[in-house]
């Protein structure tokens, strides 16, 4: 069981919910909003990770204003004998950002899920055919994004949140 967070570790979680600052050291940017150094905020962040606090610090990216128009989870009906080979194909491919295996839902019998990014129909359709040749899947449905969603992750110790009492 891990001990009760300290204000310090509160204060940096709120600082890392925040946009990260784009530039060669930005640890130590967080370190002078904290008082700290970033030595020392690479460290309080390293002991979170290492209490299971902390997940990962990733980008996000909005892939519509980069290019990539099509935008699509593929999910497959794959053996359940060969899942894990086509999964562990299908990842090769550069343009799949995730890909899990789930259990099959009698509403939904797919077994293996891969979101796919493109920059155009015909480069879909190319990629499309290729993951079929190697995944060689029962059946496949494509399941287009529309729209893009604002893109936000939870916040915690914010007023809004409850975390605060």
């Amino acid at each position: 069981m891990n001990p009760p967070l300290t204000d310090s570790q509160i204060a940096l979680i709120r600082l890392l919910q925040e946009e990260f600052p784009l530039c060669e050291r930005p640890f130590d940017v967080l370190g002078d909003a904290l008082g700290v150094s970033g030595e020392q905020v690479l460290e309080m962040t390293r002991e979170l990770q290492r209490q299971g606090r902390l997940k990962r610090i990733a980008a996000a990216l909005y892939h519509r204003s980069v290019g990539y128009t099509i935008n699509s989870m593929l999910v497959w009906d794959v053996p359940e004998d060969r899942v894990s080979e086509a999964a562990a194909a299908v990842t090769e491919f550069p343009q799949v950002t995730h890909c899990y295996v789930r259990s099959r839902r009698p509403e939904f019998d797919y077994n293996l899920y891969t979101m796919v990014h493109e920059r155009s129909e015909a480069r879909f359709l190319k990629l499309l055919e290729e993951m079929e040749r190697r995944i060689r899947p029962i059946r496949y449905a494509s399941l287009r994004s529309l729209r893009e969603l604002k893109k936000t992750g939870m916040k915690y110790f914010t007023e809004e949140s409850g975390d605060l009492e």
